[in-house]
Parts: C-alpha cells; structure tokens; sequence
C-alpha cells in the first residue's frame, strides 16, 4: 500500500539518556550505536527512503555532539532542522515547540532511541486512508513488566494510551506495545499547549480520545525487527542479536557502516572497517565487527561475539569476546573483555559488565 503525500517528520532527540548512565554522561543516546553505527542515522535513512525531505531534531543533553555528528543532513538527502531546547520539553513539548516548521502536512515523528525495520510509506498511506487524526505503530505481543499498554479495537481504532482515558477495562480491546513511531496530522499541534513540558503518549492522547478524535493502531508485522535501546541491557542485547545474524531487515542496513572486508567466515557475521591495522598472529572469530582506523596488536583474538568501535586499539596478548568496545578506546595490553561494555571516559576507561542475561553486574567509573 502506497499513497504520496507529502509529509515532515520529527526525531526526539533531547533526552538525557538517564538508564543508559554512564555511557550517556559522554554519549548523546541518539548516538549510540548498533554494530557501530549511531542509532539515529538508521531512523533518518528511513525517513529520507520514505520521501521525507524536511526532519526536525530536538536537541537538550550534549546536542552540540548530535548536530556535529549528523551535519545538515545532506548525507541522508534530507534537510536537518535543530532546535536546541533550554530546558527539556518531553515528547509533547518538544513536538509542539517545533510548530512552525512542522506545520503544513502530515508529520512523522519517531523515538530516537529505537531501531525498527519498516517501510514508513506504508505507515503513511495507512493515515491517510484511515482517514485517522492520529496513527501509532504498534507492535504485539504486549509486555507489560516494560511498557505502559496501548489498547485498540477489532478496527484497529485506539482507545486507551497508558491506561487513561481511565475507565472499567474491557474485553474487547486488544493491547500492544508503542514502537514509538507515529503520524499525525497538523492540527494535533492545536492540542498541545506551548512552552511547557508534556509528554504526547500520557497527557496528548488520552486528550485527542477524550474529544472523540480517530487515532488509528498500525499493527508492525510479527516478524519484523523492532527494540527499543533505552537501557544497557537492551542496547547490548539488540547488538548481540544482530551479531547472531539470526534476522532478516528489509528497510534498513544494520551493516550499514561496513564492506564485507576480507575474511572468510561459514556464514557467520564477519566484518572489517577500512585502514585497520592487523598484526600477523591476531585470531579473528566469528561473529565479530571491528571499526575503521583500528590498530589490533599482535597475540589477541577477537571475538566471538565482539564489536570493536572506530578508532580503537586493542593492546597485545588481549581477548575480546562478547563484548562491546566503544569507539577511540584504548585497551591496554593483556586485556582480557568477556561480557562487557569498555568506552572511554575522562578517567580512563570505562567498564559496564553484562552477564549472559544481560544483566548489568558492576560499572566503573561514573
């Protein structure tokens, strides 16, 4: 299904990251990568495949780093808009602080903490034909340990976001998760009141279902790929299960930021940056991902299971496994990383241990 119209969109960018502490005390969350490459670029790459032309991006927490990152968005074939907020507005707030340049069609708004595989052009023409006020992606089944309910009828049209407007649950409804995806015409705008901190999903919507407006579930097909990196433990995890090479992408590149370099594997995720410096007698073991501009030293192996950042150099006689190593991370000699996440800090470097639950153990430093 598909419907041109054009559209402008928006990726909430401002926050401060606060469960992925310490790596967003230097990072900007929309910054962290998968396999590499920052979460945001994925989000705008979707944006520009669907047409989208115009982004506004939300900027509070280090958004000097988000805009020297990204540039004007040329790259992307898109337009890049930042406002800059000086005190943090919230979902609401800060969709409705960027009024002015959003005005005038539909918009497209994502989280810009999630990774999600879908065709956005098909979001939009479903909008469009549903003749809806408001549409959220949705993503089944519901877990409800991490993630406030959304809940819709056999139509597909929403009746509850987070549990308001309250009233008796019902039978009928179906839940799901919010993927944090969603369109919505302009005249929302007329919704959210200015200059003050909101959030769309709590105090917005339940407000447009109170006046009797269509907000439309879109269903995100079972098996296509969708997490949300708010946390140490789901940023690792989604990492690792790429690295797995267990799922297929249709709309997006998760190995976007390399060639295949030359190494051959069985079928097992291997990838090498340009300009790496190899000693002789490093091992390299599938699955594993290393940088551009990465000096490897002699009598260390990578991997299995291993993401090496740009810029890094992995001292002599170290093993790295099942780990993450942040880019321009300089790991001393006789490293031994299992189960962990190392990135540079002020104070040397810092360590987040992960178990195989992906359960954050111990930090160090703050």
């Amino acid at each position: 299904m598909s419907v041109e119209v054009q559209c402008r969109a928006m990726v909430l960018a401002a926050g401060f990251g606060e469960r992925l502490r310490p790596i967003t005390n230097q990072t900007p969350k929309p910054l962290i990568p998968v396999i590499n490459c920052p979460i945001i670029e994925h989000n705008l790459s979707l944006l520009a495949k669907a047409g989208v032309r115009d982004v506004v991006i939300n900027l509070h927490h280090l958004g000097d780093r988000i805009k020297k990152a990204l540039g004007d968005g040329s790259q992307f074939g898109l337009v890049l808009h930042f406002l800059h907020e000086e005190t943090i507005l919230g979902t609401g707030g800060g969709i409705r602080n960027a009024a002015n340049i959003l005005a005038g069609g539909p918009i497209v708004v994502i989280n810009g903490d999630i990774l999600i595989d879908i065709d956005l052009r098909d979001v939009i023409a479903f909008h469009h034909t549903e003749q809806a006020f408001a549409t959220m992606v949705l993503k089944q089944p519901f877990v409800s340990k991490l993630y406030q309910p959304v809940e819709f009828d056999e139509r597909q049209i929403i009746h509850r976001v987070a549990g308001k407007p309250e009233g008796e649950a019902s039978p009928r409804l179906q839940e799901a998760i919010f993927t944090g995806v969603h369109v919505f015409d302009p005249e929302v705008l007329e919704y959210i009141p200015p200059k003050i901190y909101l959030c769309i999903n709590s105090e917005i919507y339940p407000k447009l279902i109170r006046s009797g407006k269509k907000i439309s579930a879109y269903l995100l097909d079972q098996e296509r790929y969708w997490v949300d990196i708010g946390t140490v433990e789901r940023f690792f995890a989604a990492n690792m299960e790429i690295m797995a090479n267990k799922r297929s992408f249709e709309q997006i590149d998760p190995l976007r930021h390399y060639a295949s370099g030359g190494v051959k594997t069985t079928g097992l995720l291997a990838r090498l940056g340009d300009e790496i410096k190899l000693a002789t007698n490093v091992q390299l073991v599938p699955p594993f991902a290393i940088g551009h501009r990465c000096n490897i030293k002699s009598g260390t192996q990578i991997g299995p299971f291993a993401i090496i950042g740009d810029d890094c150099v992995v001292g002599k006689n170290s093993h790295v496994s099942n780990s993450i190593v942040w880019r321009g991370t300089k790991l001393s000699d006789e490293t031994q990383l299992k189960s962990a996440i190392s990135f540079a800090a002020k104070d040397g470097n810092g360590v987040i241990y992960v178990d195989r639950t992906n359960a954050v153990t111990s930090s160090s430093p703050e």
